[in-house]
């Protein structure tokens, strides 16, 4: 499944924003070692919404949660966190025509 932009924009946020907090490796761990399980994963996320909104704003964190259901995106958003703890990612702008 191919990312829209808006997904992109999102994906590339969340990564930046993992990055900035320091918390890129145990994310990356966490999401090597339940790749398989992508689905799973997803609905753990998505469980875990509620009570997560409560300590934190994560703008997206419901179609994140869902977009990690497909192990091309989880793959995709891996790639992004490495890029993140390298400093290479940028966040992508804004575009009138996906």
């Amino acid at each position: 499944m191919k990312l829209n932009h808006e997904d992109l924009q999102l994906l590339t946020k969340a990564a930046l924003e993992v990055e900035r907090r320091h918390m890129t490796a145990p994310l990356i761990m966490l999401l090597e070692m339940h790749r398989p399980l992508s689905f799973v994963l997803s609905s753990f996320f998505l469980a875990l919404g509620p009570l997560v909104q409560i300590f934190f704003t994560i703008p997206g964190y419901q179609r994140i949660a869902e977009l990690m259901e497909n192990r091309d995106n989880v793959v995709q958003f891996l790639e992004m966190l490495e890029q993140a703890g390298r400093g290479e990612l940028a966040e992508v702008c804004p575009s009138e025509s996906d």
